[in-house]
């Protein structure tokens, strides 16, 4: 090892590298965890509320529809004339070998 370089931390020192850092981490009470552990449950059945609400709004089409309403029928509009000349020039087709 060089002069300019410092060792590393040995292991189970808790990471701390800062001079006058502590060496461990506080040991937390039983009640500091329980209290840690409702916030947690707080805060991940709040998530799922969340994730419940976008889903359902993801998942309704309907309403998908009724805010694009103009685009859907342009839409359907194109596909109609597609289909349908995709349609005639079939039919148009067998009407010419036939005669």
């Amino acid at each position: 090892m060089s002069a300019d370089r410092t060792p590393a931390a040995p292991a189970g020192s808790g990471g701390s590298s800062a001079v006058g850092g502590p060496a461990e981490r506080r040991q937390r009470t039983p009640e500091e965890i329980r209290a840690s552990i409702e916030s947690n449950r707080r805060e991940l059945g709040a998530a799922v509320a969340r994730l419940r609400r976008e889903a359902a709004e993801l998942a309704d089409w309907r309403g998908h529809i009724r805010r694009h309403q103009r685009e859907v029928l342009i839409g359907a509009a194109a596909a109609g004339f597609i289909i349908g000349g995709g349609v005639a020039g079939i039919v148009g087709l067998f009407r010419r070998r036939r005669r």
